[in-house]
């Protein structure tokens, strides 16, 4: 069973695709007996056709070519964006730091000193003590 209907199924196709290459062979023949007798239309539609089918390819690869330059460009302008949003953010936390008064500056460089001398200290002693055992 699957055979037979399998093989009328074929032989429909088959006289389906024969009809219509016959069709389209009977309008061929129909616009080249037109052709033939109109011989000036026939230059300027195909001068026209050929400027149309031209202007489309030109179409076609000017889209190309943005396409593809778009498409290297992005990750550049990615990296770009990244880089400008992270030095955003550096100059934010850096502005929000609390910048030392004067006093606060004051008391560390106090600070500072008295940590200098009680280090003079130090090393003046070690010194008195190297000089005696000499």
């Amino acid at each position: 069973m699957g055979t037979g209907l399998f093989e009328t199924s074929s032989l429909r196709y088959l006289q389906n695709s024969v009809e219509s290459i016959s069709y389209y062979l009977v309008i061929l023949q129909r616009v080249g007996t037109w052709a033939g007798h109109h011989p000036y239309w026939t230059v300027a539609i195909a001068i026209l056709s050929l400027t149309v089918l031209n202007s489309l390819i030109s179409l076609t690869s000017d889209a190309l070519k943005r396409a593809v330059a778009w498409a290297l460009r992005t990750p550049l302008l990615m990296i770009q964006w990244a880089m400008w949003k992270g030095l955003h953010s550096t100059q934010q936390a850096l502005k929000q730091q609390k910048q030392p008064t004067i006093d606060e500056q004051i008391v560390t460089v106090l600070q500072q000193i008295e940590t200098l001398r009680q280090e003079q200290d130090t090393l003046l002693s070690d010194l008195k003590t190297l000089i005696a055992s000499r």
